[in-house]
């Protein structure tokens, strides 16, 4: 049984499916821009 488990595992290829949704999630997730000189980044403070 893990022989065919692994056998699938290789041909479909499910590390790189997985990969692939992380990535799409990352691209269409949204964006946070900041207008560097004039806006600083509220999460970096000086101890």
């Amino acid at each position: 049984m893990n022989k065919i488990k692994q056998f699938f595992n290789s041909f479909l290829l499910i590390e790189l499916i997985k990969g692939l949704m992380v990535t799409g999630g990352h691209m269409f997730s949204p964006k946070v821009t900041i207008q560097y000189p004039e806006e600083k980044n509220p999460s970096i403070t000086k101890i």
